[in-house]
C-alpha cells in the first residue's frame, strides 16, 4: 500500500523544521508532503532547505483548504490512504506507525483519527491540558458525535487522522467546517467504519495556534451548520450508495 503524509502549514517557521526531521526520525514508509497555506514567515524558505516536497498557496486558504490540496494531490497521484499531521510539532511522529498497522491490517477501517482521551495501553502520554471553554466544547462535540451517528468519538478535534482512498472520494470535495466533529458525523452516518486510536500530543512550544479567540467563538456555530448540511446527505449516501449534495 501506498501512503502519504500531509502536513498542512501556515506561518510554521518557527517549528517545521522539527515536525520534519522528527517524520523523518520515525522512518515513516509514507512519502511527505507539506502544504505551505499561504504563509507569510519564513516556511517556505525552511521547506526549500530542507528539501521537503511542497505545494504553496499564494493566498491563505484555511485549515480545510489545505487538506483539500493535499487530498487532490492524494487522489491525483493514486495514494491508498493519507495521514494528516500537524505542523506545529504537537503530534509525536512515534505514532505513525499505529495508524499504518491499522490502515494495512485485513480488517481496516475507512478512517483512523488520533486521540488524547481514549485509554492507552502503555499510558505513555501526557495528560493533555486545555483551557476550561475549550475542554467543554470539546466534550460537547464528542457527545454530538454519539447522538447524530451513534457511534460517540472521544476526540473530535484531534488533526492526526488518516484516510483510505475510499474516504478521499467521499470527502474530498464537501463543504466542511474544520474537518471535525462533522467530517467524522458524516462519515459515520454515510456507512464508512471509523476507528480511534490513543496518540501522543505535546504542548506548542512556538507560535500561534490557528483557533484564537475569534476562530474559537465561530467554531461551534460553523460545525452544528456544516453537521446541518451534510447530515441528510450522509443518510442518502448510505440509502443509495452515492451522495447527490
Amino acid at each position: 500500500m501506498k501512503g502519504l503524509i500531509v502536513i498542512p502549514a501556515y506561518n510554521e517557521e518557527a517549528n517545521i523544521a522539527r515536525t520534519i526531521l522528527r517524520v523523518r526520525d520515525a522512518e515513516a514508509s509514507e512519502e511527505l508532503l507539506v502544504v505551505n497555506d499561504g504563509s507569510k514567515d519564513g516556511t517556505s524558505r525552511v521547506l526549500d532547505e530542507l528539501g521537503v516536497f511542497h505545494i504553496t498557496h499564494e493566498k491563505n486558504k484555511g485549515y480545510l483548504g489545505a487538506l483539500r490540496t493535499g487530498m487532490n494531490h492524494a487522489r491525483a497521484k493514486n495514494y491508498d490512504y493519507v495521514v494528516f499531521f500537524d505542523a506545529d510539532g504537537q503530534h509525536d511522529a512515534g505514532d505513525l506507525v499505529r495508524f499504518r498497522e491499522k490502515l494495512r491490517a485485513p480488517t481496516a477501517p475507512d478512517i483512523v483519527t488520533g486521540s488524547r482521551f481514549v485509554p492507552s495501553a502503555d499510558r505513555r502520554h501526557p495528560d493533555y491540558k486545555a483551557p476550561l471553554g475549550r475542554k467543554a466544547g470539546m466534550l460537547l462535540f464528542s457527545h454530538m458525535t454519539g447522538w447524530f451517528s451513534g457511534q460517540r468519538i472521544y476526540d473530535t478535534t484531534c488533526g492526526f487522522k488518516a484516510l483510505t482512498r475510499r474516504a478521499l472520494d467521499l470527502v474530498y470535495d464537501k463543504e466542511f467546517g474544520d474537518f471535525h466533529a462533522e467530517m467524522l458525523i458524516f462519515c459515520i452516518v454515510a456507512g464508512l467504519r471509523i476507528e480511534e486510536i490513543p496518540v501522543v500530543v505535546h504542548e506548542r512550544v512556538a507560535g500561534d495556534s490557528m483557533y484564537d479567540l475569534a476562530a474559537s467563538l465561530k467554531y461551534p456555530f460553523r460545525t452544528m451548520k456544516a453537521i446541518a448540511k451534510l447530515y441528510p446527505a450522509a443518510r442518502r449516501h448510505r440509502r443509495t450508495g452515492r451522495d447527490r449534495a
